[in-house]
């Protein structure tokens, strides 16, 4: 019996096995990083435009947000 083509495929990474398993770990946490930085960002910005006009001004200018 054959192996499928699937395992023949990943058999032909065997000796960079380590590298490739590293490489798909850090694909992965980049591509989380791309999607929540901006969703925390996001609700940052509304958290701060929800206080005091004052202090939204204050945290924004610190965060460099200007207008």
């Amino acid at each position: 019996m054959a192996p499928d083509p699937f395992r023949r495929f990943l058999s032909l990474f065997g000796p960079e096995q380590r590298r490739c398993t590293i490489v798909a770990v850090l694909m992965v946490a980049s591509v989380l990083a791309e999607v929540t930085v901006p969703y925390f960002t996001g609700h940052i910005a509304d958290w701060v435009a929800s206080e005091d006009q004052g202090m939204a001004i204050t945290c924004m200018a610190l965060l460099g947000f200007t207008r």
